[in-house]
Formats: structure tokens, sequence, C-alpha cells
């Protein structure tokens, strides 16, 4: 007991004088648990709407402007070799043809396609291409997809 008269004048104030040991006990940790927070707690919907509208997408950033910047910064060769698929946290995703293209535009490109992608878009949008191999020039159908790995067509 650090101030036992103090205690003391909180326990009477209370109305506790002469409680069991059990209520005391229960009366101090709800006590000592409310004064160490200072505010009761939050409840985490509340805190995770604050943070998540702070997060809003960046205006302006469509898909179509993330198509135009990517055109004007890939060199000519691999115009019809690499598409966009979209921006997420810095991540720009590109569908490429073959690994001979994603070896040049990741490894000896790379660096120089990121810095020209935030130069025409303005800002730090881009932190890093990642890049998949696909078709860029037209969409796959799940028929496509799982009569190439051998499962047959899907009905």
């Amino acid at each position: 007991m650090r101030h036992p008269n103090r205690r003391l004048a909180i326990i009477e104030a209370q109305g506790l004088t002469g409680s069991p040991k059990e209520a005391l006990t229960l009366f101090w940790g709800r006590y000592n648990q409310g004064r160490s927070r200072g505010r009761p707690p939050v409840c985490v919907g509340e805190v995770a709407s604050e943070i998540l509208a702070g997060l809003k997408e960046r205006p302006g950033l469509s898909a179509r402007r993330l198509e135009d910047a990517w055109r004007a910064v890939l060199p000519e060769r691999y115009q019809a070799s690499a598409r966009v698929e979209g921006l997420s946290r810095g991540r720009l995703r590109v569908v490429v043809d073959s690994a001979s293209v994603r070896y040049v535009l990741s490894s000896q490109i790379g660096h120089a396609m990121v810095q020209g992608m935030n130069s025409v878009l303005g800002d730090e949008a881009v932190k890093r291409i990642d890049y998949r191999l696909g078709r860029p020039g037209e969409m796959i159908s799940s028929k496509e997809v799982f009569s190439r790995q051998g499962m047959g067509s899907r009905t």
C-alpha cells in the first residue's frame, strides 16, 4: 500500500467500508483499470473507419491514365508485348507475353520505367513494377485456362 490513508478515503467515499476482501479486489481492479487508460476503450470499427477514410484512392489515377502513361514510357518495340493491369499500394501490375520481355523490362530498364511512370503521372505513385506472364492483348476465357492446364472444360 503506497498511500493507506488515500485508499481508505476512496473506499469510504465509495461506501465499501467493511466489504469483503474479494469485493475490494474487484473494486480496485476496475478502479485502477479506468485510471490507467484515461478513456474508455474504442471499438475496432471506429478505428478502422478512421484509418480507411484516409486511404482513399488517388484522384485521377484511372486505368486509362495508367495505360496512357505506360504507353508513353514503354519503348516502342515492347508496345505489343506488355499491358498494364492496375496499380495498388504503389505496385504497378503488368502482363507480358514472354519471359524474355519480362527479363528486359524488369532487370534491364525496370528502374527507368518506374522513374518514367512517376514523371508522367506527376507524383510518386509507382514504387515497384510487378510483371506476370500472360497474353497482354486479349482476355483469356476460363475454358482456355482449364484446357491449358489439362483439366478439360469446366461446365
